[in-house]
């Protein structure tokens, strides 16, 4: 679980992460969309790091970490779409506030197709 520290680690440094089969990972094209299983934990937590470890084994290492702007380490089950119609069905469909862009690293939100700023 030492790596899992790390990538939790570097999440926390950059604001986010997405991983793949336990190793983080981006992407040059596509887009990348949560389901509706986000758990948050406050970075304040003393059980951040195992809580983290615990989602993320739950989620078979297939998932997005970010920090949002309330203090929450945000953990949630996410999947990478190559077509951008179907990337905006699903995030219609699971009720996402936004989906992510790979090739620009821009936020849009699936019913307006309009980019979001955080």
């Amino acid at each position: 679980m030492k790596n899992l520290n790390n990538i939790i680690n570097q999440a926390l440094t950059d604001g986010g992460a997405t991983l793949y089969r336990y190793k983080a990972v981006s992407y040059s094209n596509g887009y990348q969309v949560a389901k509706q299983d986000t758990k948050k934990v406050s970075l304040k937590s003393g059980y951040l790091y195992k809580v983290a470890t615990n989602e993320i084994i739950k989620r078979n290492g297939n998932c997005g970490l970010y920090v949002d702007s309330y203090g929450y380490l945000c953990i949630e089950t996410s999947e990478h779409i190559l077509d951008i119609e179907q990337a905006f069905k699903l995030g219609i469909d699971r009720r996402q506030e936004s989906i992510l862009e790979w090739s620009t690293m821009k936020y849009i939100d699936p019913r307006t197709k309009e980019e979001i700023h955080f």
